[in-house]
């Protein structure tokens, strides 16, 4: 059986990666210290949203979007 920490470092990774594309692509960076939520499960955050405001300088999951269609939230 595999550890669920190499789980989460492997997915980790693999975010950083894409989101390392995300940011070249469209030249938005994202500074964040804590705030960074894991899910046990990626199909935990199926349903999650971003809050689409580009005025505020923040990048804020809905969590409302997830509660409406899974009913899951950190």
């Amino acid at each position: 059986m595999s550890d669920p920490a190499d789980d989460v470092q492997t997915r980790y990774s693999a975010f950083l990666a894409e989101l390392t594309e995300i940011t070249r692509k469209y030249g938005i960076a994202v500074q964040a210290v804590g705030g960074v939520y894991i899910a046990d499960d990626p199909e935990n955050f199926s349903g999650l949203n971003y809050v689409k405001d580009h005025t505020s300088g923040d990048l804020l999951p809905d969590w409302e979007s997830l509660e409406a269609t899974a009913g899951n939230t950190p």
